[in-house]
């Protein structure tokens, strides 16, 4: 999608702005689009989830206890087709439906709540549908989150995102699998590489 990035940059500043603005969040890390990097290790290869910059190099989304928690998203699939309910300009306007997932791993002593609670925080702050004058500048007519299942079993979301490395979290670890779903409109002539 055009501005993906954006747009989860946008979702990340919700959270920041309602129930994660309390000081024992504030040194969170929140992060944009994490993709799977393979990595050579002595054990074998490993994939782990890293937010790449345009060189290709990353920022590793392994949980640091230095913070109280680490978040990421991570696009799943996407699906593009001209959008036949828009008029005046047919075939101009293209629908984007992406599936996207937020992890989010965090330190239960180090945020002083439980995995419900940051469950309920999460599904409650996440913008269910953006202002146009947010995403105008994006290029995007219309932007609207549906929002998905939840997994909060360490384990799982462990083999998930991390394959091939040794389980590595504390027992005090709140991990957080939340699906959603995009559903974009946006013009043709709005998108270029030069934006």
């Amino acid at each position: 999608m055009p501005n993906q990035n954006a747009i989860c940059n946008m979702i990340n500043a919700y959270f920041q702005a309602n129930s994660f603005s309390t000081m024992r969040f504030q040194s969170g890390d929140w992060n944009a689009i994490a993709e799977q990097v393979r990595t050579a290790e002595e054990t074998g290869e490993n994939i782990t989830p890293a937010v790449l910059d345009l060189d290709g190099e990353g920022k590793n989304m392994m949980f640091d206890d230095t913070m109280p928690f680490r978040a990421y998203h991570r696009i799943l699939s996407v699906t593009y087709s001209d959008d036949e309910t828009e008029y005046g300009n047919p075939g101009q306007t293209m629908r984007e439906i992406s599936e996207m997932k937020l992890i989010f791993i965090g330190s239960r002593f180090k945020m002083g709540t439980r995995p419900e609670n940051v469950i309920a925080a999460l599904e409650m702050d996440f913008p269910k549908e953006f202002k146009p004058v947010d995403i105008s500048p994006l290029g995007l007519n219309k932007c609207v989150v549906e929002m998905g299942d939840v997994t909060y079993d360490p384990y799982t979301i462990w083999n998930e995102e991390f394959t091939g490395n040794d389980f590595a979290l504390p027992t005090d670890i709140i991990a957080i699998s939340l699906r959603y779903r995009l559903n974009i409109l946006f013009e043709k002539c709005c998108f270029n590489f030069c934006q």
